[in-house]
């Protein structure tokens, strides 16, 4: 019996979705390419799926799980599932899942890339170089990263990848993370500090944190 997955709304660089045509079928599984817009769109174009995969739009809703009785599984590709209703699915018994190591790397590049911007004022100097202005270096400071110290607020896999690329900088990485201990942080190429020192010891502070009713007043 062939599992049919739909792609709800597919990623333009994706197509035509060879290699996971390809994989998808390796396991017994078909892909179905849709372009949905709306939730009538994904009842009409998806009526015997048993997995949909989901790149942007919140186009998976209570209605659309009420009309697909086949579906069993519900992918976001990417970190964030919020296009989920998944407390909806979990109430008709349908799992959800996503791609927790997607772009990690790509983020923890922009991450440092901003605190090299921050640090050489390249949008200020640039703006003012634009204006046909030469500001001096001595009356507008910037300053070198090496032997600055970041401070992670949490430090799971996009932290862990920028804290390895701040030490290659030269910079002294602290982290803080409840669910980690010493050890644990250190792997990931980092010193631990307490919550409340991480962010008044550092340079620069980034916050690794999901948005969650305990971490909003980070």
């Amino acid at each position: 019996m062939t599992i049919k997955v739909f792609q709800a709304d597919p990623f333009a660089p994706l197509m035509p979705y060879a290699y996971e045509r390809d994989a998808i079928a390796r396991v017994g599984g078909e892909l179905i390419i849709g372009d949905c817009n709306t939730e009538a769109d994904v009842i009409a174009q998806a009526a015997d799926a048993e997995v949909i995969l989901v790149t942007w739009k919140s186009v998976v809703t209570p209605a659309v799980m009420d009309a697909l009785p086949k579906l069993r599984l519900v992918i976001r590709w990417g970190v964030g599932y919020d296009q989920i209703d998944a407390v909806a699915a979990q109430a008709r018994g349908i799992a959800v899942g996503n791609a927790p190591a997607y772009a990690s790397e790509d983020v923890a590049e922009q991450a440092i890339a901003l605190m090299l911007a921050c640090s050489r004022r390249v949008s200020w100097f640039h703006e003012r170089m634009r204006k046909g202005e030469w500001p001096a270096a001595r009356a507008n400071p910037i300053f070198r990263l090496k032997g600055r110290t970041l401070g992670l607020i949490g430090i799971g896999r996009i932290a862990a990848a920028v804290a390895w690329r701040a030490r290659g900088l030269g910079m002294n990485v602290i982290a803080c993370d409840p669910a980690l201990d010493d050890t644990a942080i250190r792997a990931r190429q980092a010193s631990w500090i307490r919550k409340a020192l991480c962010s008044s010891s550092t340079t620069a502070a980034e916050v690794n944190a999901p948005a969650m009713r305990p971490t909003n007043a980070l």
